[in-house]
């Protein structure tokens, strides 16, 4: 049903010439034009351009960079976070967890934590040594 309903609206929205859409997105205030604030945007592209930038000038050798970032944030993207949202989603359904799996969850937590101290504090003693300009 739903489907149906969402395939008619769209079949509506194509036969729609572009003057009447626009001026139904207008009526609606709609307009894409509006959602994002154009001068955010800019400064956002702008302070990422000088954060690449500034990079890209003191790292000498960026594989050394890219190790460390990937080193950190791999591991709490892959290891640390899933392992925090599986026991805080089961606290707040209010359903309680087996202690097997809260066991085997921070054991994850604490084995991905402890590769990315370790891979962090190695790709970072590289990073000092050979990536940065001196």
């Amino acid at each position: 049903l739903e489907v149906s309903s969402a395939y008619k609206k769209l079949k509506k929205l194509r036969s729609m010439d572009s003057d009447s859409m626009n001026k139904r997105m207008h009526e609606n205030n709609n307009d894409p034009t509006e959602s994002l604030p154009t001068k955010k945007v800019m400064k956002l592209r702008l302070s990422l351009v000088v954060i690449s930038v500034v990079i890209g000038t003191v790292v000498r050798n960026f594989a050394y960079f890219a190790a460390f970032v990937g080193s950190v944030l791999i591991s709490y993207a892959g290891f640390i976070l899933p392992s925090i949202l599986f026991v805080e989603a089961h606290k707040k359904v209010k359903k309680p967890l087996p202690w097997t799996e809260t066991a085997i969850a921070y054991f994850i937590l604490s084995f991905g934590s402890a590769l990315a101290v370790v891979g962090g504090c190695l790709s970072f003693k590289d990073l000092i040594m050979y990536g940065f300009i001196t």
